[in-house]
């Protein structure tokens, strides 16, 4: 388990990032809310499984047994113990990714406040020389940046101040993938054939974007920021 700083369970009526679906927002409760999970699921389908964890001080953030591969990002600052051969403490930030590949290790929360994850599971096994037919080495999107990548996953990160393309610009479409939105924002959402929408995007949304054209422009005051995560395996 490597830490990497590569940088209300409730259906939200809010449409946000790079999609026209409703976001979920983090649970406002501590971890592990079902028996054996981490946490609540935020969103499910047949290519990904995102929990939301909201580990109080002293509790575990996740680990403790065995579980599939996954990718936590962090939703909020926080103080994290990761133990291991080589026990260490690390302080993460909103945005920071640690891939779990699986391990027994822990991750405690060892700080004064709440830490609040989002782990996200890849369904399937990693294609040898390949990936899921779905998915393809594309370059990101003007204003995006790849982040992090493995043979699981690839995050892209759009950072868009007022009056940009949130996740691109003009009109434009992406591959499938899950979008977390890491700050409040104000944006307009084109399509084709319909009238532009007005969006009051919440940090926290989190949602599984099966794309199709569109133009995303930051119409706030303040900077926008969101992860586009696609799924590799099959």
């Amino acid at each position: 388990m490597t830490p990497t700083n590569i940088a209300r369970r409730n259906m939200v009526g809010a449409l946000a990032a790079c999609g026209l679906m409703a976001g979920v927002r983090a649970p406002a409760m501590a971890q592990g809310a079902a028996a054996g999970a981490p946490g609540p699921v935020l969103v499910e389908n047949d290519r990904v499984r995102v929990y939301g964890v909201v580990a109080k001080p002293g509790q575990k953030v996740w680990g403790g047994s065995e579980h599939p591969p996954r990718l936590a990002v962090f939703m909020a600052d926080g103080k994290v113990k990761f133990s291991g051969a080589a026990p260490k403490v690390v302080s993460q930030k909103l945005g920071d990714l640690v891939w779990d590949a699986g391990e027994v290790a822990l991750a405690e929360n060892t700080g004064t406040n709440d830490v609040s994850v989002y782990l996200v599971e890849p369904k399937g096994k990693p294609v040898a020389g390949g990936a899921h037919p779905n998915w393809k080495p594309t370059p990101p999107m003007a204003g995006g940046k790849i982040l992090y990548e493995n043979e699981y996953v690839r995050v892209i990160e759009h950072a868009a101040r007022p009056r940009m393309g949130v996740c691109g610009e003009g009109m434009h479409t992406h591959l499938d993938h899950l979008t977390i939105g890491l700050a409040d924002g104000r944006i307009r959402i084109t399509k084709p054939d319909k009238e532009p929408m007005i969006v009051e995007a919440k940090a926290g949304d989190v949602f599984w974007d099966p794309s199709g054209p569109h133009s995303i422009q930051n119409i706030g005051s303040r900077s926008s920021r969101a992860f586009l995560i696609e799924i590799k395996t099959a």
